[in-house]
């Protein structure tokens, strides 16, 4: 009609419109990624959208990835569904080009992070911040609230001059990210995103994590507060052995607390950790063998550690500063993160 003629886009986004489709499945212009969502439904009218299932999924395997990528990146896979979107301002969308909506509920999340230290990135070596493409994303974005119930997230990591990958994982995530947006005004230090999750640590621990992160900024500007335990110590290995060439074969975490704030790449804060018995050994990580020399280290390893914190359960136990900066200007979040925590620890588990 005359109406629509004059202003069809005014006459859109005073309609309702209505989409649903069995399944789409889409190369990502880099041919890298391939995305496949089934079950698609939205209506304007209630503003709500809900897909059944979603997965982003590589189209290479981890070595012709990584060599394919423009500039340094991590490999990331992930499914889940259902999802449920709630308060689409579809009007103003179609209006004016800006994306806001209130709520995205996601089900059974499961996030797998593929990190590749070793490589030589050479000019490729970029800074690989998972905040980074916010500010990169053509038209405004603000989402309210992200809630994730019953989710699962893997974490590898290729460490240098190792074959195979340490792997830090979390079961049972649940929690949600707030103020996600891409917004110079609400996107500040004194807004940031926050991220509340608890979940189980190594499928063993509850852990619980706070993060708050300004998505428009160009450095490492965080601050995490996280707890966690009890747990045994053994169910570090699954990371520590491959990363670091360290088993550990006993011990008990009673609990650990982290307090950190990240600024420019440096990061200061406290850990607090109880832990009993800590028993572990030093061999080759890419073998799985005790050398002589890795005995040595051990047994001096051993003499240079403390079993227990407090040594004594009268005792007050040692906490650990952090006080931790990185050379590597494009080091990755997780990197800097272990690195960080890793500082901290070392001031309670070292005797020297």
């Amino acid at each position: 009609d005359s109406v629509t003629l004059a202003d069809p886009v005014r006459a859109l986004a005073n309609s309702r419109v209505m989409l649903a489709f069995d399944s789409v499945r889409h190369v990502l212009d880099d041919s890298l990624y391939a995305v496949m969502a089934t079950g698609f439904r939205a209506d304007s009218r209630d503003s709500v959208m809900v897909i059944d299932a979603v997965r982003l999924t590589p189209t290479l395997e981890a070595m012709p990835f990584f060599g394919r990528l423009p500039q340094r990146a991590d490999r990331t896979n992930i499914s889940a569904g259902p999802i449920r979107i709630e308060g689409i301002d579809f009007a103003n969308y179609i209006r004016d080009e800006a994306l806001h909506v209130r709520l995205v509920e996601v089900d059974s999340l499961d996030l797998h992070i593929y990190s590749d230290i070793d490589m030589d990135w050479g000019p490729r070596a970029q800074p690989c911040r998972y905040h980074m493409g916010f500010r990169d994303i053509p038209i405004p974005i603000r989402l309210d609230s992200l809630r994730i119930n019953d989710g699962s997230i893997r974490y590898s990591e290729l460490a240098k001059g190792s074959v195979r990958p340490g792997e830090l994982t979390f079961e049972h995530v649940n929690g949600g990210i707030t103020n996600l947006n891409n917004d110079p005004q609400l996107m500040t230090p004194a807004t940031p995103a926050v991220v509340s999750l608890s979940a189980k640590l190594f499928g063993e621990g509850d852990i619980s994590a706070t993060v708050r992160y300004p998505l428009l900024s160009p450095t490492l500007d965080f601050d995490i507060e996280a707890s966690a335990g009890p747990m045994p110590l053994a169910a570090v290995s699954r990371f520590s052995t491959n990363v670091a060439g360290v088993e550990i074969n006993g011990g008990e975490l009673d609990t650990l607390w982290v307090g950190l704030e990240s600024r420019d790449g440096q990061a200061t804060g406290r850990v607090h950790m109880r832990y009993r018995d800590l028993d572990f050994r030093v061999l080759d990580r890419n073998t799985g063998k005790e050398k002589v020399w890795h005995s040595v280290l051990g047994f001096a390893g051993n003499v240079a550690t403390r079993a227990s914190n407090p040594g004594k359960p009268e005792d007050e136990p040692r906490d650990g500063m952090i006080d931790y900066s990185c050379g590597d200007k494009h080091i990755v979040f997780f990197e800097f993160f272990v690195g960080s925590l890793v500082n901290g620890l070392k001031r309670i588990v070292l005797i020297v």
